[in-house]
């Protein structure tokens, strides 16, 4: 259990910093969001903060609930509430590199 904490505390740090050093605000108009009807939507670089904010928020808080879930429900039902979590953050880094290579 201990193992997979870690696991996903160093997934959400190195996602972190691979997710900060992909973003350049070198042009001034970036696409930031992609919808089904619109298409992609451009917007100010800034707004793809959101994904590094949403890996570090989920490497703290999940962590705590984590440890929450195992002394309620057992070590089982924590280990795939943390393996969900790391497949949720690679898939925003996944989001995020396929906005940056459409830009």
């Amino acid at each position: 259990m201990i193992v997979l904490m870690t696991l996903t505390a160093v997934v959400a740090i190195v996602l972190l910093v691979v997710m900060f050093a992909m973003i350049s605000s070198a042009g001034t108009i970036t696409r930031t969001s992609y919808g089904d009807i619109g298409g992609y939507k451009e917007g100010n670089a800034r707004a793809l903060f959101v994904f590094p904010a949403m890996v570090a928020m989920m490497g703290v808080l999940h962590n705590i609930l984590a440890v929450k879930i195992l002394k309620k429900n057992g070590a089982a039902m924590a280990k795939i509430f943390l393996f969900a979590t790391i497949v949720v953050m690679a898939g925003g880094l996944v989001a995020m590199t396929r906005l940056l290579g459409e830009g």
